[in-house]
């Protein structure tokens, strides 16, 4: 088994890609493309610990490798058929994932593999069961600037209350992560000073410091298909620090002022500063309202109603104007 196995979790348009790409740069780390193999099945599994028991094991692994996340990894039918008759066998979650990104990472030439799925990070105790020698990289970013890169995607989060609340639950999880096999980085150290956090990240994982690293994007072929996920195709530009805080221009008073509403403790706590004296300063008094009183509705009422409109939100009396 990969005597350095790392998972490389976040929100989703966090970082997270970047940092994959930059980490696939290295000599001896290959990183590849998503797997989602704990998205895929922990959740859907009833009930979800029932998912490292042995009996569902191997269905469970045989499935898997009729998912297009497998067929993206690009390993050969002779390598399927191997690891489907292995499923059989090795009874483990650990080992048969292990084998399959050992297998990766040797097409690649490389010697250790790194996970990169930004959702594994709601399934990190199930991870750490089955790799009890991971580490761990969470990768986080200003809420407001996670918004604003959702609106631009096909999939993204368009309500600001369900991302603050998605956003909030994540960074907890992070906050709380006092494992010294976790590591916390901010997006915005990776592109403000990625020598400094590069050299951080790979010591953390325990893999040489090189200067490619930071010419990723000459050195390393993309780990995502452009044409399924044309989105990350940035992430294969050069590090630029002009991303940070692009949602002082791009997003509404009112929508920046309900996430720092919702999220104003955890981003505090990671230095994202506030847009001033009271977050809801500037709005009308029915949206200062909705953004304070969705600081405290459950969050299930606040996702049931915000999808009756993806403009009218809450009661229906609080349109967000342009």
């Amino acid at each position: 088994m990969n005597p350095r196995p790392a998972f490389i979790v976040g929100m989703q348009r966090s970082g997270t890609t970047l940092l994959a790409m930059i980490l696939n740069a290295s000599r001896e780390v290959a990183v590849p493309p998503e797997t989602h193999y704990f998205d895929l099945f922990w959740k859907k599994t009833i009930p979800p610990r029932s998912f490292l028991a042995r009996s569902t094991f191997e269905h469970l692994a045989r499935a898997y490798l009729d998912t297009w996340h497998f067929d993206s990894l690009g390993l050969s039918g002779s390598e399927k058929d191997l690891l489907a008759a292995e499923a059989g066998r090795s009874g483990s979650h650990g080992l048969f994932l292990d084998r399959i990104l050992s297998l990766y990472a040797q097409q690649e030439g490389k010697l250790y593999w790194t996970e990169k799925t930004p959702g594994h990070i709601c399934y990190l105790d199930p991870i750490m069961a089955i790799f009890p020698n991971a580490k761990v990289i969470i990768v986080v970013r200003d809420p407001r600037d996670v918004f604003l890169s959702h609106k631009g995607v096909p999939w993204g989060v368009r309500n600001p209350v369900v991302l603050a609340r998605q956003w909030r639950m994540t960074t907890r999880k992070a906050l709380s992560a006092s494992r010294s096999e976790w590591l916390l980085v901010r997006y915005e150290d990776l592109v403000a000073r990625p020598e400094e956090t590069i050299r951080l990240v790979t010591s953390f994982v325990g893999i040489p410091f090189e200067d490619q690293l930071l010419r990723f994007y000459e050195t390393a072929g993309p780990n995502y298909d452009s044409a399924r996920e044309p989105w990350k195709t940035r992430a294969s530009s050069p590090i630029d620090s002009s991303n940070i805080g692009k949602w002082r221009r791009g997003l509404r008073p009112v929508e920046g002022a309900t996430i720092e509403a919702i999220a104003s403790a955890e981003m505090s706590s990671l230095g994202y500063r506030g847009i001033g004296p009271g977050a809801t300063h500037g709005l009308s008094p029915l949206q200062a309202l909705w953004a304070l009183q969705a600081t405290f509705a459950p969050a299930y009422s606040i996702v049931r109603r915000s999808k009756r409109s993806s403009r009218d939100i809450g009661t229906g009396l609080v349109r967000w104007g342009r």
